[in-house]
């Protein structure tokens, strides 16, 4: 009999910190260094404001205790803060905390997704303005185990910043990962096993995956359990993990290896800048980053190790209307050089069966966003040349495809997204051989729409108003059940508005679909559950070691509203470990046509 641990009751403890915080702002105290902390920002899709406060005063608590603070009376705080408006900037945090005499200010989000919260702060140093200032992060599986994630990084700030000591657990705590589990790859923490389920095997491994499936299905809605959800047994999962929050809006995301040392690396693209990161311990810890032309802005990233040397290079598209600019980096030790730049290339990065993955391009046209003919490229003295075109239909642009050889008859089948986000299998000729009843894709991205350089003769051509052109994400191609025929990896940011409103768009969730070839379609293998934001991108990283491993990476941006993708904020990415080991049954169901669905 499995018993589930005792867990106090999160309010009243909530509401003890809120009285305590009381007492901890009246005691400010002369000779002392203050703290003024801001109330947290919030993200998410349900309403958690009741944790908002407790937050703010269990964090004021032990940053009080752990440090030796004087903390800020919060009304005094939050009176300043309402007369200062709008203090997302640095300078304006600085002026904010000048105003309140105050030797350091704290600022922060918490951002709910799924049942998992995250706690992103950072602490401005007020008076020392040549001191960095830093960031820290924390997170909780489920709110049951905010206060501990709270207690961590009122610790981290305190050892970082201001010198103390962690104190040592009395008694170590007791490993969550089962002992004959294989481990997920270097830099990702695993969380801890969902209450309730047994500890060891069971927990890890479902032993009934059509109720693993279904969850608590509840009208559409899918209650606790693993966060990937399998039609039919498999294989199984470990919950996500995500790492810090971005104060910017994830244009493009990919995964490699930048600087040879043989471990993965995660680069994400703003607007108008490439950021570079090492993964550590779920954080991501930036080494590089470059700046591109303000006036194009960035619609696509990709990572591949094309010239064989061992490190990765970015390639980069930015658009200025419909006029692309590219540019190719690989990282030289200490900084980023350049491999192209200034090309009037649409460019990515694709698998092609038999060549395997190379780099392709498309050009723009006289008032047209895509020309006809999509080419493989070649680098030659700082310079993009075009060689064989790929067979694939006229209708498609760069974005709209990937490749490959779906049932494996040696010829290669053209996966593509069309204009209304439905999915097809094409020969390359063009003829459909399979088209989705369902919608999936779903972008913010685009090209086109009204050009910003329009004169107001409404006769001259260069004032009408072209239809934006949406951007796909990439179509991932890669074996997900060990059966060694490529699988299909795919978005599904969900909105039913955005399918009808052509120029306006919004996403507030998304999914990830892993999808199989059954001979006459595309079938789930599996998804993840609902994620609460917007999709932007992806990849699937294999572990090189072990075959039966790998981590699904997803970038979302949280709470994108009505907006243009292109001025939202705050930005994360999740992280999923997989265990791919494929189940018999399943391989069965994908052969016969049909998957099971019930309960």
């Amino acid at each position: 009999m499995t018993t589930a641990p005792f867990r106090f009751p999160l309010i009243p403890i909530l509401l003890f910190f809120a009285i305590l915080a009381g007492n901890v702002s009246a005691a400010e105290e002369t000779g002392k260094q203050s703290l003024a902390i801001l109330p947290f920002t919030v993200n998410a899709t349900k309403d958690i404001s009741y944790l908002q406060a407790g937050i703010r005063n269990m964090l004021a608590s032990r940053l009080a205790a752990d440090t030796g603070l004087s903390i800020i009376d919060q009304s005094r705080v939050d009176q300043q803060a309402k007369a200062a408006g709008d203090t997302k900037q640095q300078n304006l945090l600085i002026q904010l905390g000048n105003t309140l005499q105050t030797d350091y200010l704290l600022s922060g989000t918490l951002t709910a997704i799924g049942q998992s919260l995250s706690l992103d702060a950072k602490l401005y140093p007020v008076k020392d303005p040549g001191k960095p200032v830093e960031s820290f992060y924390a997170s909780a599986p489920t709110e049951d185990d905010i206060i501990t994630a709270v207690d961590s990084l009122a610790w981290d700030i305190a050892e970082k910043s201001f010198g103390k000591q962690r104190p040592v657990p009395k008694y170590p705590q007791q490993a969550q990962m089962p002992g004959n589990a294989a481990m997920p790859m270097q830099g990702i923490q695993p969380p801890a096993l969902p209450t309730g389920e047994p500890q060891g095997d069971p927990a890890y491994r479902t032993a009934h995956p059509d109720r693993q499936f279904m969850g608590n299905y509840q009208g559409g809605n899918y209650g606790g359990g693993s966060p990937i959800l399998y039609p039919s047994a498999i294989t199984s999962a470990f919950g996500f993990t995500k790492t810090q929050n971005f104060d910017y809006a994830m244009q493009g995301f990919d995964i490699g290896d930048i600087d040879g040392d043989g471990k993965q690396d995660v680069v994400i693209a703003s607007k108008d800048k490439i950021y570079a990161y090492h993964l550590t311990d779920n954080r991501l810890v930036p080494f590089g980053e470059i700046e591109f032309q303000s006036r194009y802005k960035i619609i696509s990233l990709d990572l591949a190790d094309l010239n064989g040397n061992g490190k990765a290079e970015i390639y980069v598209t930015g658009v200025d209307w419909i006029t692309p600019n590219s540019m190719g980096l690989e990282w030289q030790g200490k900084e980023f050089d350049y491999l192209f730049k200034n090309e009037r290339w649409y460019v990515r990065t694709m698998y092609i069966p038999g060549p395997g993955k190379m780099l392709i391009g498309q050009k723009a046209q006289i008032n047209e966003a895509f020309a006809s003919g999509i080419y493989q490229l070649r680098v030659t003295d700082n310079i993009l040349q075009h060689e064989e075109k790929l067979s694939v239909p006229d209708s498609l642009n760069l974005y709209d495809f990937a490749l490959a050889d779906l049932d494996g008859d040696g010829k290669t089948e053209v996966i593509a997204l069309d204009g209304y986000d439905k999915l097809k299998v094409l020969q390359a000729g063009g003829k459909q051989l399979w088209k989705s009843d369902e919608n999936f894709g779903g972008s913010l991205v685009y090209v086109g729409g009204e050009n910003p350089t329009a004169k107001s003769d409404k006769n001259m051509s260069e004032t009408r108003v072209k239809e934006r052109i949406y951007i796909h994400s990439r179509i991932l191609v890669q074996d997900v059940n060990n059966d060694n025929q490529p699988d299909i990896v795919i978005n599904k940011n969900l909105s039913t508005a955005s399918r009808v409103l052509e120029n306006m768009k919004n996403y507030p969730s998304g999914e990830i679909h892993a999808l199989a070839w059954n001979g006459i379609g595309l079938t789930d293998l599996w998804r993840t559950r609902k994620i609460d934001g917007y999709v932007a991108s992806y990849q699937l990283d294999r572990d090189p070691e072990n075959k039966d491993m790998a981590t699904l990476f997803v970038g979302i941006i949280t709470n994108t509203g009505w907006l243009d993708i292109f001025t939202a904020s705050d930005s994360t990415v999740l992280m999923y470990p997989l265990d791919l080991r494929k189940a018999e049954s399943q391989d069965q169901n994908v052969q016969q046509g049909y998957q099971y669905m019930g309960k």
